[in-house]
């Protein structure tokens, strides 16, 4: 959950035991907002389009605003969570993913913006932004690079925030840094970050470009050299993919 900004908080509700009494609940599969949830108690398996995440006390779940498949939970203990519904300027992650953390400001961080944002006291807005934003930095702290099995992956990672608009950055090359098969590789990067090495250069390359668009001194032609597309059009197609918009709808949105 990197490189992007809140442009709105929608709505802070919270989902008592007894909200939902059966064992397995279908849900509208069309999500208008990104969705942050934190799970206070109870477990249970959700299905959004093809990934599966299983959800426990302090875990927290991230669904990205979409078209999905399917949206089915089913629950093996009743539960309470609070659901944060918010917008961004782009993609917050290409794919949902639930963590569970033991980092205990989580909890009654999630308490007090539901609090805040019910209350809607003087400049609740900004209050309840400053915590999303403290939230999402607590996420991102606990998702670092770092400890047992997800380190074996820090030498591929390093390498690629610093060439990837080099060159072309093979999977044999990561294989080579990290010193595991490259499938291996695959897997703790999407553990990681929810998309396989691949995916994750292309969103480095997105990013840069997003920080070229809205400098503003160069046509889009020259960004997408830059960022390593000799066609425009081709560089035009992956930024909508990845920012939800066009780059001249960008530019437009941001200023």
């Amino acid at each position: 959950m990197n490189n992007f900004y809140v442009t709105e908080i929608k709505s802070v509700i919270s989902v008592k035991k007894d909200e939902f009494k059966e064992k397995c609940t279908v849900f509208g599969s069309d999500l208008k907002y990104n969705e942050l949830i934190f799970h206070l108690s109870g477990e249970s398996k959700v299905y959004l389009g093809d990934c599966e995440m299983d959800i426990s006390e302090n875990c927290v779940r991230f669904m990205p605003a979409g078209k999905y498949s399917r949206y089915k939970v089913e629950r093996k203990q009743s539960g309470e969570c609070i659901d944060v519904f918010f917008t961004s300027n782009r993609t917050v992650a290409n794919a949902p993913f639930a963590v569970k953390h033991d980092d205990k400001r989580l909890g009654p961080l999630f308490k007090k913006l539901f609090s805040l944002w019910n209350a809607k006291g003087c400049g609740y807005l900004a209050k309840c932004m400053a915590i999303l934003y403290e939230i999402i930095a607590i996420i991102n702290e606990n998702n670092g690079v770092n400890g047992g099995k997800i380190d074996k992956i820090a030498p591929a990672v390093s390498y690629i925030e610093e060439h990837f608009l080099d060159e072309q950055i093979s999977s044999a090359l990561l294989e080579s840094l990290c010193g595991i098969s490259y499938s291996y590789v695959k897997r703790l990067f999407v553990r990681r970050f929810g998309v396989p090495p691949k995916a994750f250069v292309i969103g480095k390359k997105i990013d840069y470009a997003c920080d070229l668009l809205l400098v503003g001194r160069m046509k889009i032609g020259e960004i997408a050299l830059m960022c390593g597309y000799s066609d425009e059009y081709f560089f035009s197609r992956q930024f909508k993919k990845y920012v939800g918009l066009s780059p001249l709808q960008y530019i437009k949105k941001s200023k």
